[in-house]
């Protein structure tokens, strides 16, 4: 980092991280003043990561149980603001990487629309893994994203003083769209700058098949991003529970969006496995919706949902 550059922290939300975040905390510490990891109750046996996170460079704090991605980010985001008052956050996944010019780039795109009047809220990055993000408008040099996920977004400390903290009620999934909305009510904008690349590394998806035979679309194998029933559930309670939050805000973003979770809802009902627990994900997650129950599914619930072997 310059003298010219104001200070960023990094906060990096961790579970049972794999050896690779030490190796990304030493990257991400190039592009910022400092990186604070959350483990947020890992289960697994290699204590050592942590040690060997704090001598890559990383300030590492620890949740005694697993409280969620927005309780995770939110002890990072108050680190973060405690080490300086007037820091930018950079929230990150823990499978996230930064391309080089990455921070730079975002500050200098919030210069540019703060000067041009825009009220930006935090800047996302315009690209994951080289292709451009879903955007809601363009205007001109301003290009607004759809609905930013968390991980690589940069934000001003004061929007944090305007917004709040995330919402750890919601637990995972969700959190990064209901934090979108709350912005955007508070007359936020939320650019996308095409010279950020976030780097992600992607889950396993599944290529649907019918009797054994791929499915194409356009051209190319049709796959599904595979999420675990208990995901599905949290998927599914928390997009019905932002949208009766903020569906009077912008209606036709708020449908777009549901609608995308039904389509994915409904390839996973049609292709994906675990049909029978997908179905059950889906059914209780809109139970739980109705009735406002919110923060980590019970263990019944948990139970219920592992997929039948």
């Amino acid at each position: 980092m310059t003298d010219r550059i104001p200070a960023v922290v990094a906060v990096v939300s961790a579970f049972n991280p794999s050896i690779a975040l030490i190796d990304r905390v030493r990257n991400h510490s190039k592009h910022v003043t400092r990186v604070v990891v959350v483990d947020d109750g890992s289960t697994f046996g290699n204590r050592e990561i942590w040690q060997e996170l704090r001598d890559a460079g990383a300030l590492v704090l620890h949740h005694d149980e697993n409280r969620g991605i927005a309780a995770a980010l939110n002890t990072g985001v108050s680190a973060g603001l405690a080490i300086d008052p007037n820091a930018w956050i950079l929230t990150l996944d823990q499978d996230s990487d930064l391309t080089d010019g990455y921070v730079e780039n975002a500050l200098s795109t919030y210069a540019l629309l703060a000067e041009q009047g825009v009220n930006v809220g935090l800047v996302a990055p315009g690209k994951h893994n080289g292709f451009p993000v879903k955007i809601l408008r363009s205007e001109g040099d301003f290009v607004e994203a759809f609905d930013p996920m968390q991980s690589g977004c940069l934000i001003p400390a004061a929007v944090f003083r305007m917004a709040g903290d995330l919402d750890e009620d919601l637990f995972i999934d969700g959190v990064d769209t209901d934090f979108n909305a709350r912005l955007r009510r508070l007359g936020y904008r939320l650019p996308a700058d095409p010279g950020c690349n976030l780097v992600h590394e992607l889950g396993h998806p599944r290529e649907v098949t019918i009797l054994k035979r791929r499915i194409h679309f356009r051209g190319r194998p049709l796959a599904l991003t595979y999420h675990t029933p208990l995901r599905v559930y949290y998927i599914t309670r928390n997009s019905l529970v932002i949208a009766r939050r903020y569906w009077r805000d912008n209606p036709g973003w708020m449908f777009q969006r549901l609608w995308m979770e039904v389509e994915s809802n409904l390839v996973r009902l049609a292709f994906g496995p675990d049909r029978r627990a997908y179905a059950i994900s889906w059914r209780r997650g809109i139970r739980d919706a109705f009735k406002g129950h919110l923060g980590k599914a019970d263990a019944a619930i948990a139970s219920s949902l592992s997929p039948r072997r």
